[in-house]
């Protein structure tokens, strides 16, 4: 297990599933996968909002997270212990209503 599914168990108990899933249009795979997930969840899962964290310094995911509707809302500080330090995180939300990037 990677160390972002490391991550995600301690938080909720539940480690994501590496997926493959087409290059998208205006995206890599990435935000294509993502994409997905959000209509899984806004879609079939009825869920009002989603929330995602990462490392401060990944720009990349950061930049996955906006294409997909998502804000950044906040850093939290000393958020993630990783090779044997603390790391700053940002907190980024989406909606399932409200925002004109997701659907």
């Amino acid at each position: 297990m990677h160390d972002g599914a490391r991550r995600a168990a301690a938080r909720t108990g539940a480690a994501p599933a590496r997926c493959a899933a087409p290059r998208s249009p205006d995206g890599g795979v990435a935000t294509e996968a993502l994409r997905q997930a959000l209509d899984v969840a806004f879609g079939a899962l009825r869920l009002h909002r989603v929330e995602a964290f990462t490392r401060v310094d990944n720009h990349a995911s950061q930049r996955v997270l906006r294409k997909n509707g998502f804000t950044a809302v906040g850093t939290s500080r000393r958020h993630i212990h990783l090779d044997g330090r603390w790391h700053d995180e940002r907190l980024f939300e989406c909606l399932a209503h409200g925002t004109t990037a997701w659907r």
